[in-house]
């Protein structure tokens, strides 16, 4: 009779057992999508009315999962899925701009974002990245970018304070969400810039789980408190 670890062995693809640092950097990253996946079940799970930014996160929840399935996918068949990872960076700018947009309305500022990131990316894959690898220069843009947001988003939410608790209103949790993610993304990838170390994409998983449970911790307070947008006008959707 079979051991159980033999039934495993024939049950589980045998890269599983013998990994090296890049199989295991990738098996890793599927914590990412596990994360992604109970935020998306939060979502669902939720029956209050979402506000529109809040239905910005779920459509990015869902993309996330999208190309979660793609990159699998390419992996296991050309071997290459750095295309997709690089497509994906530009997609969740775009997405977590609009998202920062429906809080400030600033529509000189958010095309002027646009624009600075469609530019840089250009002269990026010409003349530092090249399309056919990883680039993760985007990322560091995008933590310029989101930092900010973030820390200005906390102020205002701090000062405007529709709740009498700020953990009872999602918008605390999303933006924690990202200001954990590209804080850290940032501290990996532009540290990368001046030293290759494989492992950051490790710390990089790390944060991006972090990342999808608090954003799931947001659609069950909203849930559960049936929070209004917080808009800078001071009033109420």
């Amino acid at each position: 009779m079979l051991s159980l670890f033999e039934a495993l062995r024939n049950f589980i693809p045998d890269p599983f057992f013998t990994l090296t640092i890049t199989q295991f950097i990738f098996y890793f990253s599927l914590l990412e999508d596990v994360a992604a996946i109970a935020a998306l079940w939060s979502c669902f799970a939720s029956k209050s009315k979402m506000p529109r930014d809040l239905k910005i996160i779920k459509y990015y929840i869902i993309l996330i999962l999208v190309f979660a399935a793609l990159r699998v996918i390419l992996a296991y068949t050309i071997r290459n899925n750095l295309l997709v990872l690089t497509f994906w960076s530009h997609i969740q700018y775009f997405l977590l701009l609009y998202f920062f947009h429906q809080q400030f309305s600033n529509r000189t500022m958010f095309y002027l974002l646009v624009v600075l990131y469609a530019g840089f990316n250009v002269m990026n894959t010409a003349y530092l990245e090249p399309i056919t690898m990883y680039q993760k220069n985007p990322m560091i843009f995008s933590g310029f970018v989101f930092i900010p947001s973030c820390i200005y988003l906390f102020h205002h939410l701090l000062v405007k304070m529709p709740v009498e608790n700020i953990l009872n209103h999602y918008i605390f949790w999303i933006n924690s969400a990202i200001l954990i993610y590209f804080s850290g993304v940032f501290f990996v990838f532009a540290l990368d810039q001046f030293f290759y170390v494989q492992h950051n994409f490790i710390i990089h998983t790390i944060v991006a789980v972090a990342k999808n449970l608090l954003l799931a911790k947001a659609f069950l307070v909203n849930a559960k408190h049936n929070n209004q947008p917080l808009l800078m006008n001071g009033s109420f959707a």
